[in-house]
């Protein structure tokens, strides 16, 4: 009977023990997906403001090309020597470069 008694105490503990282990896991499961709500709701604010932002900046961008073409169109001649002029330098920049790097490279 003493035995029976003892396992009866065993079952009762156990039982105890579960029941306590399953209070905690809902404990933390409500913390976790209280966690995760604000976590996606900060993502969500990040995500419409970049959006927000993105936008504005390409409306600004627009803007900035229409006027860029417009004075394109009224000084053809002057577009067209800043181009050329950025074409040279360019080719002379990346030449310049190139010759460093080959450069570099005999070092070794």
């Amino acid at each position: 009977m003493a035995d029976r008694l003892s396992l009866d105490d065993l079952r009762r503990e156990f039982d105890t023990q579960v029941s306590d282990l399953r209070k905690e896991i809902n404990t933390l499961a409500k913390a976790m997906s209280e966690h995760g709500s604000d976590t996606w709701g900060r993502t969500r604010s990040a995500m419409f403001e970049a959006a927000d932002r993105t936008g504005d900046t390409l409306r600004e961008a627009r803007a900035q090309a229409q006027r860029v073409s417009h004075a394109a169109r009224e000084n053809p001649k002057t577009a067209a020597t800043l181009l050329s002029s950025a074409g040279v330098v360019s080719f002379l920049l990346g030449f310049a470069l190139a010759n460093a790097l080959r450069s570099e490279d005999r070092r070794f």
